[in-house]
């Protein structure tokens, strides 16, 4: 062991405060000798010991999962969670809009109006349940969430699409 290496991170690490010097501890694996043999004195100086140290380093992995969780929380209310959940409502309500149009059946303003309502809330919520699932998911990353939102978004406007195409095969299948 260097006496040099020793004494000059003895010194680094007095200048630490206690939460720098826990964190450091929580990488102790990745030191070299020297840091490690001065990390101990440091500590021992403070009157820290391990039992101590085992507290702190098991709660270290909290402030990464909050870190996590409001990344996940801000993708959860970003524009492109919101993109998603309105198209599901648009594919819930504008399919069934078409098809009455198409069939020639006319609604009041009224019941237009709450079929509307109704139905679009009830494909908001499929799209915010699944939104939600996916941002939820503490076992993925960011980046993972992310590009499923952006699979999600496209699942969407294609389920959009097809109900169109599956209302229209339908309705002009009836007129015939």
């Amino acid at each position: 062991m260097d006496p040099k290496k020793l004494s000059h991170f003895v010194a680094r690490y007095r200048a630490m405060d206690g939460d720098e010097l826990v964190e450091l501890h929580g990488k102790r694996e990745n030191l070299a000798a020297e840091a490690v043999a001065a990390l101990d004195t440091v500590f021992a100086e403070k009157g820290i010991n391990q039992d101590i140290l085992a507290r702190y380093a098991t709660a270290a992995p909290v402030k990464e999962y909050a870190a996590e969780e409001n990344l996940a929380r801000e993708l959860y209310k970003s524009k492109l969670a919101m993109t998603s959940k309105l198209v599901f409502m648009m594919a819930a309500w504008s399919p069934v809009q078409y098809a009455l149009n198409q069939a020639g059946v006319l609604l009041g303003a009224l019941w237009a109006g709450l079929s509307a309502v109704l139905l679009g809330y009830a494909g908001y919520r499929f799209g915010n349940m699944v939104t939600r699932s996916i941002c939820a998911n503490a076992e993925t990353t960011y980046a993972q969430k992310k590009r499923s939102l952006w699979v999600l978004l496209l699942v969407a406007v294609i389920v959009y699409f097809l109900l169109f195409i599956i209302v229209g095969a339908l309705v002009s299948s009836r007129r015939a």
